[in-house]
């Protein structure tokens, strides 16, 4: 049987702490729109158009290279496209920072000798077994 061992975290909640904090802030517009009776997809679009922090461009800014026209008054000028300079180099400087910090709490995974006590799960169950075999590390 080939086996092969996947290190993931399903139910580690800062893995995928970006996706609820999305999934949070897409709450939070649906309530106050409820609330208000207002319109769902004008909220997104303010919300799109909005910039994110530490960056001076929002996520429409990035894609379209120019702001969106939205209710709130603007400028002819600020509708122009102009590229977005240096996204991605901040971009990549932020999630080299929040892996340096993420690695500081990170240890190595640990090696599985032949005859080691492993558990696995065989369509949900979990199954305590003995490792046979070694497959060389990637």
């Amino acid at each position: 049987m080939d086996i092969d061992a996947i290190f993931i975290s399903p139910t580690y909640s800062q893995s995928n702490g970006q996706v609820k904090k999305g999934v949070g802030i897409f709450k939070k517009i649906l309530k106050k729109v409820r609330e208000s009776g207002g319109d769902m997809w004008q909220a997104l679009l303010h919300y799109r158009n909005a910039p994110i922090t530490g960056m001076p461009y929002s996520p429409a800014e990035m894609l379209l290279s120019r702001q969106l026209r939205t209710t709130l008054p603007t400028t002819a000028d600020q509708l122009e496209p102009e590229i977005a300079t240096g996204v991605s180099v901040r971009l990549e400087n932020w999630k080299t920072t929040q892996k340096n910090y993420y690695d500081r709490m990170v240890r190595e995974a640990e090696s599985f000798k032949i005859g080691d006590k492993v558990w696995y799960y065989n369509n949900h169950n979990p199954e305590l077994t003995a490792v046979i075999d070694q497959a060389p590390r990637p």
